[in-house]
């Protein structure tokens, strides 16, 4: 199951899952760190390799069970 969540509402440990131009990445978060414009995170991806992103405040992610 999964959840529409903010940016700012995604902590540690969250698994979300982004789209991206290479089909959907499920990652773990293990950074979060707050920006002037929005947030960067960096987290593992399912096949253990790092992968960072940034969101804009209130952009929305999808917040999938652990």
């Amino acid at each position: 199951m999964s959840a529409e969540v903010t940016a700012e509402n995604l902590k540690v440990g969250d698994l979300v899952e982004l789209p991206t131009q290479f089909g959907p990445q499920v990652i773990r978060l293990t950074l979060v760190e707050p920006r002037v414009n929005g947030l960067k995170f960096t987290g593992l991806r399912s096949d253990g390799a790092r992968y960072s992103f940034g969101m804009k405040y209130e952009q929305i992610a999808i917040l999938l069970d652990s």
